[in-house]
Formats: structure tokens, sequence, C-alpha cells
């Protein structure tokens, strides 16, 4: 995580209409942590740019850490960098970077479907999520596309298991906070 999302809390979250209901159910995820782990249940937040997804994934990340909770915050297209890089690397590899994803007790995948999508990537978050799914790992989720954009560009066996882990998408609406502060 970068100093930004290392700063995020729910608590200064800004608020605005249309996303409260991101708020609420962060808080809700907080408030049944040890349910939410057992179950492997996560969340996904969709909506546009601007409107506070990864400040919420990574406020939560940030709670679970100073519970002591191992908790991991991963950009999407960064994580399929490091997958390519592991093949140039000499005390690296695929393996490696794909099994120290599994072991967080929740993994937050932030941007996802803002990477050049090809077989390879696809093949690789397949496998990152249907492992997470078959341990019951949780998962947090912020992108910009919704269910028909998801399908679009993963497939549905990629997105059926993130429904069946999160439920339906948290929808945030309204204007990029960017240009509201200009």
């Amino acid at each position: 995580m970068g100093p930004r999302q290392l700063e995020a809390t729910l608590d200064n979250y800004e608020l605005f209409e249309g996303i409260l209901t991101g708020l609420s159910a962060a808080r809700t995820y907080l408030e049944q942590w040890e349910e939410n782990e057992k179950r492997g249940r996560g969340l996904i937040f969709q909506g546009e740019v601007g409107l506070g997804k990864t400040h919420l994934v990574a406020a939560i990340v940030n709670e679970l850490q100073r519970r002591l909770i191992f908790s991991y915050f991963l950009s999407v297209p960064l994580f399929l960098e490091r997958v390519r890089d592991s093949f140039d690397e000499e005390n690296t590899s695929e393996g490696k970077v794909m099994r120290t994803l599994a072991a967080p007790k929740l993994l937050a995948l932030n941007d996802m479907g803002a990477e050049k999508s090809s077989e390879w990537a696809i093949e690789r978050l397949y496998q990152l999520i249907d492992d997470r799914y078959n341990y019951r790992s949780p998962v947090l989720v912020a992108t910009n596309l919704d269910a028909r954009g998801l399908a679009n560009v993963y497939g549905s066996r990629i997105v059926d298991r993130l429904y069946e882990m999160c439920g339906a998408p948290i929808r945030l609406e309204g204007d990029s906070y960017r240009k509201r502060r200009k």
C-alpha cells in the first residue's frame, strides 16, 4: 500500500450523497469480521472513479491489521506485473508469488478490471480467486466494472465465484471527489 492507502480509515472517509451504503457496508463487515472470516465472506465495491472504493477497501485492511489480523491490499495490475516479473527473478517463482497471496486472512483486490486483459492474466486471477474460494478465504474487490463488465473481462467462472464469496456488489454513485475538490 502507498502512503495514501495506509492513512485510510473509515473515520476519515469523505462522505457525500450516493456512497453512504459503502461506508455502512464496510463498518458492518468489520463488526462481523469473525463470522465473515469463518464463512469466507467478502465484499465487492463497484462504481465509477473517485467514489472512495479504494479508500474503503484500504480502511478495512488497515483496521484488520491494527487488530493483528494478517490482511493484504493488492492492486490487480500490480499483482499481474509481479507474477510476470517473477519469470526473470532467480529466487522468485510464479508459484511462490501465488502462495504468498493465499496466506492472508483477507485479500483486497483493488482496481479489478484496470489491467490489460489477456488469457494469461485471466488464468492467474482465476487461480488466485479459486484458491481463496476453495479455502473460504475472504476477498474484497474494488472495481469500476458492473456485473456485465466483470463477466465480459473475466468470464463467468471468476465472476460466479466472486458473487458467491461476496454477494451482490455494493454500488457507489456520485461525482468523483477529485472533481469536487477542484
